[in-house]
């Protein structure tokens, strides 16, 4: 589950993930810009730019910002809590080391992923 298909999602889960968003994320005119220049406008100057050097790295960003979209989503609904934890690409990741790695360091990863896990399902 996608933070996408949450967002454009229909059943009542989705529905419920979608009114708490509303009712979190700031309206656009709580935001201002350093140069005091109108947020969200072409004329604002860059403070962070973007210093990415490869297109996958873009991926780790966005995945970076889906698990943290979904911690925070099952802190706020208790009852999504387990469905944090389907298709995390942690548990991809997980699969191609038990592919293609040696025992000890599967073990040791097979460890923190647990540890990981573990802690979210305490939520």
């Amino acid at each position: 589950m996608s933070l996408t298909s949450l967002l454009k999602g229909k059943k009542d889960q989705d529905r419920l993930v979608q009114q708490i968003l509303r009712n979190i994320i700031p309206a656009k005119s709580d935001f201002y810009t350093l140069s005091g220049k109108n947020p969200f406008s072409s004329k604002y100057v860059i403070r962070a730019p973007y210093q990415l050097d490869k297109p996958y790295d873009s991926s780790v960003v966005g995945t970076a910002f889906d698990y943290l979209a979904r911690f925070i989503i099952a802190q706020k609904i208790k009852d999504y809590r387990l469905s944090v934890l389907e298709k995390l690409n942690a548990s991809r990741g997980l699969d191609i080391v038990h592919a293609y790695f040696p025992s000890n360091i599967r073990k040791k990863v097979q460890g923190k992923y647990e540890q990981g896990i573990k802690k979210l399902e305490d939520l």
